[in-house]
């Protein structure tokens, strides 16, 4: 045998390689044939003189068990491979490229030569097949039956404008990027009449012939989305090339961008980025993505000013190719623009609108949870999207108005190995299928008004503490893409913040996110490393360690920023940001907020240490994005009190945001959405800017004598947010019923003087059930509330005089 990867038989230019760096990129090493033809380069693939490893049997149709093997082929051409038909229907051999094998992108035809015996019918047809990288079948059907007796040499077209292969099951046309990762190739033998006997493949050869490749490149069915686009919506170009690349995902080989001028005369260049449309289905539970269209590229835009806008498209290829010039017009929309850090008040988060946004959510990281199953749930990870679709219609159905999204393996990432998933195409070339993936979920957030945090790299992708870096599968072949087994530069996970490599791909990765996404209302913020500490923290080095992973954060910042005309929030976070090699990140300048992370039975203790050490230490917002007890599972009705406990615990902080429960698979399999609809009802109209909100001691007795009543307060000298609750229901064994228990009498001390009305809420239902009155008396406004049997909030407000 000869396989691709290894065995080159001829590659020739008149003496001259036309492209020895290609071929020495992907381990291939020409020779020169003796009177190959100077325009012409050939890699020989297989021609069965050493061997058929690595070939089967297809199994379809009525198959001979017996294996393939050489034999002696008929016409004196040496081995060949012979296959030992049972037709009808079909019998054949396939193969599948190992590595980078059956990356034909160089290649212009696949040339192969069939045989068919004298002793066979008369109507013996041949199928060729290609499957490419994520399965998708083609066929080259040879109407013409073959000659019996003699070999029948058959010359394919590998190029994006050919018309030799048909899409099966699928409806992406062949282009030029269907040949990029060749993971199968085959043979089929057809016939309706009865054959028992040999049939025979030889010599697949791969020829590149320069003069069927475009010379120069053009671009070709540009269009837009639309010639009105609302401020701050999705202004798109699509838009084809001639020419196809190795790897459309780096921008060192090609560069595609839009040139936009805005209405006020300044300009900004926004990246394009490579682009595979994708058919949805639900079939058996499961959801199932089929490739349509060709593959493309995008350039996509929120526009902010109001105007006329023009635009063209540049392509760099180490020649520069440019779009004539055209304009759109950006109208006013319903849409409030994107997540900034309050100009007003510094503490809180707002819209470019200047509307007040207050964060309410829980994490959305993937489908499933693999430490939720020890609480008995599971969401199966099959349904993919569709699940997306059922958490964030319920999220918003409850008030909820944030989510966070992990891009890990198991998730929506777009950058991991293909032996841990088809999909996945190894460092530096992304998951197509994912990213349509993430197209979908971030469109359904915007229409649902969730805003996402979205997270580009777990601590479990980088960490040796309970890492996937290294695989978990016996083979450990499932493991990072940065990992030297797979030919990343990393060979263990802290060289990360030193690698130029890894920073290289780590930044183009970023890159392609931002001129994927940027242009979305609907991402919040951009999370850079989740965790990354959980690698390093028990290192002797650590808070040098700590320094180089905030250099790397920073780096990363920087480049984002350089290609996000929107300026989206950025942040990067910490499993302990108390400690000294935490730092150097928190520090950041760049960084806008941080997402922090607080499981503590004290949560009302730790949240008001935490924010305050971050505000005064490093001018930062706190927005806890992952909170509860333990991160770890636990019975699953004290996690439901918990979840409902730090909903409320925090909103009566001075927090730009609630902090954000973990265990979404829970909230979704018990349908606890409604836990949430109540907290989100109490909190509409409440803009805490400028408010200079404080937590206040309150104090809340029983009237019956029945119980001990506790009371969090949130209060400036006129205004008072108050949540009354029995601390029994929220114990790890609590022992209350939700019988309605005796009224309660509740105090707010440091109030001004005057007559108050206080709005009494059922924090379930999310309503006012009374409105009581009420003056204070020494500064302290004491009140009475209905009985109850768990817990109620309260809106304590000055009346103006004559009200």
């Amino acid at each position: 045998m000869a396989p691709l990867h290894t065995l080159i038989t001829a590659a020739l230019l008149a003496g001259a390689l036309l492209w020895p760096r290609a071929l020495a990129a992907e381990g291939l090493v020409p020779s020169v044939t003796e009177g190959a033809p100077a325009d012409r380069d050939y890699l020989t693939a297989y021609d069965f003189e050493d061997g058929a490893e690595g070939w089967r049997v297809l199994k379809e149709g009525r198959l001979s068990k017996a294996p393939c093997r050489t034999a002696e082929a008929p016409q004196a051409r040496g081995q060949s491979l012979r296959i030992d038909a049972s037709l009808p229907p079909a019998s054949g051999a396939g193969v599948t490229f190992a590595d980078a094998a059956g990356r034909l992108h160089r290649f212009t035809h696949l040339l192969l030569s069939v045989y068919v015996p004298q002793s066979a019918p008369d109507k013996v047809q041949v199928i060729v097949y290609l499957k490419d990288a994520e399965l998708s079948y083609y066929q080259h059907f040879r109407p013409a039956y073959l000659p019996r007796g003699s070999w029948t040499d058959l010359k394919l077209d590998l190029t994006a404008r050919s018309l030799d292969w048909e899409p099966g099951g699928h409806f992406k046309p062949w282009d030029g990027y269907c040949r990029q990762d060749v993971l199968e190739f085959g043979v089929k033998f057809i016939c309706e009449e009865a054959y028992e006997g040999p049939l025979f493949l030889d010599d697949i050869v791969l020829q590149r012939s320069p003069e069927v490749l475009p010379h120069r490149n053009a671009i070709y069915n540009l269009r837009i989305n639309g010639a009105e686009i609302g401020r701050y919506e999705k202004f798109e170009v699509s838009l084809n090339l001639a020419r196809a690349y190795a790897n459309p995902f780096d921008p060192d080989e090609v560069k595609v961008a839009g040139i936009l001028t805005r209405p006020d005369g300044t300009t900004t260049t926004v990246q394009g980025f490579f682009y595979q449309g994708y058919l949805r289905r639900m079939e058996d539970g499961a959801e199932r993505l089929i490739p349509m269209g060709r593959s493309q590229w995008k350039i996509r835009f929120a526009p902010r000013q109001l105007g006329t806008y023009s635009y063209y498209v540049e392509v760099d290829d180490g020649e520069r190719t440019r779009s004539e010039s055209a304009t759109f017009q950006c109208v006013e929309s319903h849409s409030r623009g994107f997540i900034r850090v309050s100009r007003t008040d510094p503490d809180y988060l707002e819209f470019d609108d200047g509307t007040f946004y207050f964060p309410i959510g829980h994490n959305i990281a993937a489908v499933d949870d693999l430490r939720a199953r020890a609480m008995g749930v599971a969401i199966p990870a099959a349904e993919g999207t569709y699940a997306y679709d059922r958490f964030l219609s319920k999220m918003a159905a409850a008030g909820e108005n944030f989510g966070r999204i992990w891009m890990s393996p198991w998730g929506v990432g777009i950058e991991w190995t293909k032996a841990y998933d088809v999909h996945y195409r190894d460092l530096g070339r992304y998951n197509l299928h994912n990213a349509w993936r993430l197209d979908h979920v971030v469109e359904a957030a915007r229409q649902q008004g969730v805003y996402l945090m979205l997270l580009f790299t777990a601590h479990g992708e980088l960490g040796e503490h309970e890492s996937d870096f290294y695989g978990h599968d016996p083979q450990r072949r499932q493991g990072s893409p940065y990992w030297t087994r797979y030919g990343g530069p990393l060979k263990s996970p802290v060289e990360l913040y030193d690698s130029p490599e890894a920073l290289k791909f780590y930044k183009r990765k970023a890159r392609y996110i931002v001129a994927r996404w940027g242009y979305a209302t609907s991402i919040m913020a951009w999370e850079v490393l989740n965790e990354p500490d959980l690698g390093f923290f028990r290192k002797r080095d650590s808070e040098a360690i700590g320094r180089r992973a905030a250099e790397f954060v920073r780096q990363v910042i920087l480049h984002i920023r350089e290609h996000d005309p929107a300026r989206h929030l950025v942040t990067s976070g910490m499993w302990n940001h108390r400690a000294p090699y935490a730092y150097p990140t928190l520090a950041l300048e760049e960084m806008d907020i941080y997402a922090g992370h607080i499981f503590d039975a004290d949560m009302a203790g730790r949240l008001t240490s935490d924010r305050q050490f971050l505000k005064d230490k490093f001018r930062k917002i706190l927005l806890v994005t992952e909170a509860g007890i333990s991160p770890f599972a636990q019975d699953p009705e004290l996690t439901r009190r918990v979840i409902y406990n730090t909903l409320w615990t925090s909103y009566m902080l001075p927090c730009a945001g609630t902090a954000c429960p973990w265990w979404w698979v829970l909230i979704d399999r018990k349908d606890l959405y409604g836990d949430f609809a109540g907290l989100a009802a109490f909190a509409e109209g409440e803009d805490r800017r400028g408010m200079d909100y404080r937590s206040a001691p309150a104090s809340a007795e029983d009237k019956g004598g029945q119980r001990r009543l506790l009371a969090r307060c949130l209060r400036n000298e006129t205004r008072a947010l108050c949540w009354v609750y029995d601390p029994a229901s929220f114990s790890q064994r609590a022992d209350w019923s939700e019988q309605k228990r005796a009224a309660a009498v509740v105090t707010v001390p440091g109030l001004q003087d005057g007559p108050y009305r206080v709005e009494v809420w059922d924090t379930v239902k999310g309503e006012v059930i009374a409105t009581v009155e009420a003056s204070t008396e020494n500064g302290a406004l004491t009140f009475e509330v209905p009985p109850f049997a768990r817990d109620v909030a309260c809106k304590v407000i000055r009346r103006r005089p004559g009200r």
